[in-house]
Parts: C-alpha cells; sequence; structure tokens
C-alpha cells in the first residue's frame, strides 16, 4: 500500500511537471509566433517604405544640379546624401536601413532648408517642380512610415512585455528603431516661387 501511494505521487508529480514544460513551451513557442508575424509585418512595411522613396532618390541628381548652377556653392552635405542613396540599396538589415533611411532625411532636409535661404533658386521653375515632386514622395511616405512604426512599436510592446520578454532574452532579439521625419520637406506651406 505504501508504495502504490508513493507511484501514485511520484507519477502525480512527474505529470504536473511534463504539463507544466509543455505549457511553457506552448506559450514560448506560441510567443515567438506573434513575434514573428510582427516582424513580417514590420519587414513588409519597410519595404514598402523603401519603394515610396526610391523616385525621391533617383530625383536627388537633378535636385543637386539645379542648386549648383544657381547657387554656385558645392555643399559638402551633397557627396553626403549621394553616399547615403548608394548605401541604402547595400544595407543587410532592417536595423541598417532604418539608420541610414533616417540620416539621408535629415541631410537631405538640411540641404532644402538651405537651398530655400536663395530667392533666386526658389523662383526658379525647375526647382520649384522638383521640389514638388519631392515633397509628393515625402507625403507617399509618410503614410509607409507611419505604418512601419506602429509595426515597429508592436513588436517592441511584444519584446517588453511577458512572456516575449523571455524570448527576447533566450533568443537575444533586440528591439527595433523607429523611422524619423524630416519637418522641412514635409511641413514646408510657404510658397514655393518667390
Amino acid at each position: 500500500m505504501i508504495y502504490s501511494n508513493r507511484i501514485k505521487v511520484i507519477t502525480v508529480s512527474l505529470l504536473t511537471v511534463i504539463a507544466c514544460g509543455v505549457g511553457i513551451a506552448l506559450l514560448v513557442y506560441s510567443s515567438y509566433s506573434s513575434l514573428a508575424e510582427s516582424d513580417r509585418k514590420m519587414v513588409q512595411a519597410y519595404k514598402e517604405y523603401e519603394a515610396v522613396l526610391k523616385p525621391q532618390r533617383e530625383l536627388l541628381p537633378d535636385l543637386v544640379e539645379i542648386v549648383r548652377n544657381t547657387t554656385l556653392t558645392n555643399y559638402p552635405e551633397y557627396k553626403e546624401l549621394e553616399q547615403l542613396a548608394r548605401r541604402i540599396n547595400d544595407v543587410n538589415h532592417i536595423a541598417e536601413g532604418v539608420a541610414v533611411q533616417n540620416r539621408f532625411a535629415f541631410t537631405l532636409d538640411r540641404i532644402i532648408s538651405v537651398a530655400d535661404s536663395y530667392p533666386q533658386l526658389r523662383a526658379g521653375q525647375e526647382y520649384a517642380m522638383v521640389l514638388e515632386q519631392f515633397r509628393r514622395c515625402e507625403f507617399r511616405a509618410a503614410v509607409e512610415r507611419q505604418r512601419y512604426n506602429q509595426a515597429a512599436e508592436e513588436f517592441n510592446n511584444k519584446l517588453r512585455s511577458f512572456p516575449g520578454n523571455l524570448v527576447s532574452q533566450v533568443f537575444d532579439v533586440p528591439g527595433r528603431s523607429l523611422l524619423e521625419a524630416p519637418d522641412h520637406l514635409a511641413h514646408s506651406s510657404r510658397p514655393i516661387t518667390g
């Protein structure tokens, strides 16, 4: 009788440990699947953002040429902007892409804000047309940037909450950076022509 009770206790304990292990494994798998789905959404949103901004990078040589010819100035930011535009095509992962995209956007924004300080440039039709195309790209990019940022925030929230925080620690999953928006190009409401 004593052995039978011990066997029952050991069996129940063993089954409890197995059930807890299976429960934890299912919880971790569910959390990992949820993180993977959030990551997939984020990658898709980033690709859409990248596709929207490709025409803007293709307009870059036109903008640089117009500004150089009108102001007779060769800003060092042009070289940086051209290097960043090439580097965007060679990024290996989203974190690097986000960093390069943010730097590109703010460098471009800085160049346009400086260029806008030249009345003869603002008065030119070529500059106005190119700038309008940049603004259209930026308008579409703002929508895609918001989608990406929402997906990245959802991913980051899952990483910070239980059980995602366990999964992130076990698998060393980092949080995702957000895309930043330059103000000048997107929010400029002053007239383009002088």
